[in-house]
């Protein structure tokens, strides 16, 4: 499952995991067009900020940022155990250049769009999951009334949706 900004890295090995592939699962996932980088695809009102987050090639997001994208939908045990996991993402997974050639090989795929993210909105989740189901194989969307983190706020429904597709 490639979920967030998994969606940047998981075209890149694709290729190269195919045979162990039987279907991939885009969860809220960041794909940007091909040959431009995630923070090509910020608002301009912000990017600046999201720069000045990159320090030392780590993205550093403070509990008060992650709280507003990532629990909006969440209870506050749910949000404070997240809160507790934060850890700093690669500064590159905004900055380097994204190479979508892995959604060339034919593998099933389906992007879940969730309803209520404020971390990754419907809209750019639209523009993503067009971006996978446009590769080879047979590409869906399902729509999931969540947040970003369903498997923190939504665990059975999540699951119970990965069931469904790994059935198919």
């Amino acid at each position: 499952m490639a979920h967030s900004f998994a969606g940047v890295s998981v075209p890149r090995v694709l290729d190269r995991l195919q045979d162990r592939v039987r279907h991939v699962v885009f969860l809220a996932a960041v794909v940007p067009p091909d040959g431009t980088a995630v923070i090509d695809g910020i608002d301009p009102a912000v990017r600046d900020i999201v720069k000045a987050s990159i320090v030392d090639g780590r993205y550093v997001q403070g509990p008060e940022g992650a709280q507003a994208m990532l629990c909006n939908d969440m209870d506050d045990e749910q949000t404070a155990w997240t809160l507790e996991q934060l850890v700093d993402d690669s500064g590159a997974l905004l900055t380097e250049t994204v190479d979508l050639s892995g959604l060339r090989v034919d593998v099933p795929r389906t992007y879940i769009r969730t309803a209520r993210d404020t971390c990754y909105p419907p809209e750019l989740q639209e523009a993503s999951s067009a971006l996978v189901r446009a590769g080879a194989g047979s590409g869906h969307v399902v729509h999931m009334d969540s947040g970003h983190m369903p498997m923190i706020s939504a665990p059975d429904r999540l699951a119970t949706l990965l069931d469904s597709l790994s059935a198919d």
